[in-house]
């Protein structure tokens, strides 16, 4: 039978497990009900949990309310806390010097093994420069020893009496003459002069001559600068070519200059030619000014076009010589020597003839000024010389 009430246990007089808020059945109680009526152990936990829920529900919102509020400003206040620590850490970190900071340890560690790898690396580099250097040095002084001991040898065979050493010996001169030998050519130089001054009167004299004359123009045309004229005082140059050469201000005094050719201008200006033997000299256009060549003998020079400016030719020998068009303005040639010679065009201007020996001379077109004239006439012999007639006239006149 069912219960007034509803209940379907009112009959058979079982106590209702849930009541109205009224009359709450308490836990023993439920629990009690469930051992007596064989409640499963699963339901009885499920009871539980179910009843702890509804006690949660029923119990005041306020206190669980203040209780999460306290625990949010908990957990914020911690935050905060945690916040300004690392931003002190940081701020001390930033006022610390960087080689007292933790990250610079490694750093620094790692900067000194740098620096050791490359100070090993300097090191090795400049010991592998330093062995080249050395090994270097030693075949230089190696090579130089070398070639110390072949310019020894051939100076001994230039200085050999034997006259087929002296000739072989001229073939090592042109290896000496290069720019690579340029520590050699002083020496050179001076060795070949030393040669030409004691001639030895045979083939070889002229052989060394002409490996002077080419050293020199090689020299010259490498614009390598002479620092002293040329000390040539009694050189045997017989018969070589001295074309393009620049011989200023050098000593030929004594020097032979026998049949010399200069197929180009020879710069010979202000030159020290006393008692110089240049018989047939070739030296057309020559440059000659200033030069001093008293007691010189020219005998049969051929001076066309030259230069013989304020030259000095007192008591020298031009006879026969060919000075057509030479410029001797101011020329020094008292006493000299002029059976024969030649000067038509010639610029005479200012010339001094006293005591020259005019003989069969020839002036014809010749400019010669009042000073000039006069001093031909102080020759005993220009009567016997070549005049033109408006020459003669002048002289004549006088």
């Amino acid at each position: 039978m069912r219960d007034p009430s509803g209940s379907p246990n009112a009959a058979s007089g079982t106590p209702p497990l849930f009541c109205s808020s009224r009359s709450v059945m308490s836990t023993p109680r439920i629990v009690d009900y469930a051992v007596r009526h064989h409640v499963g152990k699963g339901l009885v936990a499920l009871l539980i949990v179910t009843l702890l829920g509804a006690l949660l529900a029923s119990a005041p919102t306020s206190a669980l309310d203040s209780r999460h509020t306290e625990t949010s400003a908990g957990i914020h206040q911690l935050k905060v806390r945690h916040l300004q620590a690392e931003i002190q850490a940081l701020e001390d970190q930033h006022d610390m010097p960087w080689w007292e900071r933790d990250a610079s340890l490694g750093i620094l560690g790692a900067i000194v093994a740098l620096g050791g790898l490359l100070w090993t690396i300097t090191q090795q580099r400049r010991e592998m420069s330093r062995q080249r250097q050395s090994d270097r040095d030693a075949g230089l002084f190696d090579q130089q020893v070398r070639l110390d001991g072949l310019f020894a040898s051939l100076a001994n065979d230039i200085a050999s009496p034997v006259v087929a050493v002296r000739l072989s010996a001229t073939a090592g001169i042109k290896s000496f003459s290069t720019e690579e030998r340029g520590t050699y050519h002083s020496q050179l130089l001076s060795l070949l002069q030393g040669s030409i001054k004691l001639p030895r009167e045979d083939v070889s004299d002229r052989v060394i001559s002409r490996a002077f004359i080419e050293f020199l123009a090689t020299l010259q045309e490498r614009g390598s600068a002479l620092h002293e004229p040329l000390d040539l005082e009694g050189a045997w140059l017989e018969g070589c070519l001295l074309s393009g050469l620049d011989l200023r201000k050098a000593d030929l005094r004594g020097a032979t200059l026998r049949e010399v050719s200069v197929e180009h201008s020879v710069d010979l200006e202000g030159i020290q030619g006393e008692r110089l033997d240049a018989k047939q000299l070739i030296a057309p256009r020559a440059q000659l000014r200033s030069a001093k060549l008293e007691n010189a003998d020219l005998t049969g020079a051929k001076l066309k076009g030259a230069s013989l400016q304020n030259a000095a030719l007192r008591n020298a020998t031009l006879v026969a010589a060919d000075l057509r068009e030479a410029q001797l303005t101011a020329a020094r040639l008292r006493d000299s020597y002029l059976q024969s010679a030649h000067f038509e065009k010639a610029d005479l201007r200012g010339a001094r003839f006293d005591g020259a020996d005019l003989r069969d001379a020839y002036f014809a077109g010749a400019s010669i000024d009042m000073p000039a004239f006069k001093s031909i006439l102080r020759t005993s012999s220009w009567e016997s010389a070549h005049w033109d007639s408006q020459q003669l006239d002048r002289l004549r006149s006088f």
